[in-house]
């Protein structure tokens, strides 16, 4: 099973990021995922047997309130595009801290 941890998206941002697709795609450029599928990953676990592991790391990250803003330049890896989100230190911290307890617990 691949595994990753993520921010489901407001609807306002998901809006926002079809807007993007769709200007994309008008100009033949690369292949999106599916607007079900619009996320923003905070770590990344590949393939895993177990989510229960990653689900206790999850259970045991706090953070603070945060905003999350589409911003900065795009990118692709490979032909999927992907938006920047802008820098915001609490949604900072929570990455890091999920990242550092999953670690902890074997995830690379």
């Amino acid at each position: 099973m691949r595994l990753f941890l993520a921010i489901q998206l407001s609807p306002a941002v998901r809006e926002a990021l079809l807007t993007a697709q769709d200007a994309l795609r008008r100009q033949g450029r690369g292949s999106f995922p599916p607007p079900e599928n619009l996320h923003l990953t905070l770590a990344f676990l590949g393939e895993a047997e177990d989510p229960a592991r990653a689900r206790a790391a999850l259970s045991e990250v706090s953070c603070r309130p945060f905003s999350l803003a589409v911003g900065g330049p795009p990118g692709h890896f490979g032909d999927l595009w992907w938006a920047g989100v802008r820098a915001d230190p609490a949604l900072e911290e929570l990455a890091v801290s999920l990242q550092a307890d999953l670690r902890s617990r074997g995830f690379c």
